[in-house]
């Protein structure tokens, strides 16, 4: 089995490979393992192998020492290949991440409108300021500093429109993930800029209290916006049938700590309809919606993102009226040793 596994042809090309398959990570996990047999405990290590072709092969080894009672002397050495899982994780993994990009790109659709009136308005700004440069150049009453104010506009407006198609760019491409420090304040603003002219549009105030000192998390930028975009996007759907007084959502940060580790939680409370006792089991089930043209799919997805990020995504009726949606990740460990 071993022959088979590195890929030798024989035992003796097997065995005169030896040296050059033991790894340093290889020889690592056999220190752990050997220790654990010395102190009488089962050792169980993932452990990536070498094969002769160079191949890497993930399997699990577990060694235990049988005990004295049982008259044996040997130690028992088993080898699990675990290449077929690992594939299969791969593959599902990229499903996931497929499926991830579809709905962030059909959460943009719906904010198409939207996007297109963030982007008109520095545009239309920027053709009144070159007009009005061309109308005192056409006079021959030009004015420097009038020149120079209505340039500097330009200059702001053009920003301000990159701005907005950069943010979009970024949540459709389809890129792999990223672990990256990610501030929690830069997070919230970007979605409220997404979402800008859509709350406008239906009336709804988005208040904001997230302390600039918040620690970073590390995750992916766009797929934690994803959530939070995700999770916007619901508070103003439960938030359709109210009165406009009443029409406002507020997103929150704060840190907590979790087993003596620190961690950052994202709330997003609304005013709606809340939650129903029978639809509390039932939120993050794939394809389970309570919206007339919903896929059911963006609670589901954001909770997959959450947990693969290590942390946990959840919702709950407000005492009063509206529901909150929360979700908790670790601090970067730049920002626990800073």
């Amino acid at each position: 089995a071993a022959v088979a596994l590195f890929g030798a042809a024989s035992k003796q090309e097997f065995f005169d490979a030896l040296p050059r398959l033991a790894t340093r990570e290889v020889k690592a996990a056999w220190v752990a393992q050997l220790l654990a047999v010395a102190e009488d405990r089962r050792s169980v290590e993932e452990v990536v192998l070498t094969t002769i072709g160079g191949e890497t092969v993930h399997t699990l080894v577990a060694i235990a020492l049988p005990p004295e009672s049982s008259g044996y002397h040997s130690v028992l050495v088993t080898v699990v290949d675990l290449s077929e899982r690992k594939r299969a994780e791969e593959a599902l993994n990229q499903a996931q991440a497929a499926l991830a990009h579809v709905t962030r790109v059909t959460t943009l659709g719906e904010l198409t409108a939207s996007i297109a009136h963030e982007v008109n308005q520095p545009l239309a700004a920027i053709v009144n300021n070159a007009s009005a440069c061309l109308s005192l150049l056409s006079h021959g009453r030009a004015d420097v500093e009038e020149l120079r104010a209505a340039l500097a506009d330009i200059n702001s407006d053009a920003e301000r429109a990159s701005a907005v198609i950069e943010r979009v760019r970024a949540m459709a491409k389809r890129s792999a993930p990223d672990r990256i420090p990610v501030r929690v304040t830069d997070l919230v603003h970007e979605v409220v800029a997404l979402t800008r002219a859509e709350s406008a549009t239906r009336r709804v105030a988005i208040r904001t209290d997230v302390p600039a000192e918040l620690p970073a998390v590390l995750g992916d930028r766009v797929q934690l916006q994803q959530v939070l975009l995700n999770l916007v996007i619901n508070a103003m759907d439960a938030m359709s049938g109210a009165d406009d007084p009443e029409r406002s959502l507020d997103v929150r940060g704060r840190t907590d700590g979790l087993d003596g580790s620190p961690t950052v939680t994202i709330s997003v409370e609304d005013r709606g309809v809340g939650l129903q006792p029978e639809e509390r089991d039932r939120l993050f089930e794939p394809f389970y919606t309570t919206k007339p043209h919903g896929m059911g799919l963006g609670l589901a997805i954001s909770r997959s993102i959450i947990e693969a990020h290590g942390g946990r995504l959840w919702g709950e009726s407000q005492r009063g009226r509206g529901a909150v949606f929360s979700f908790r990740l670790p601090a970067a460990e730049t920002s626990r040793t800073a």
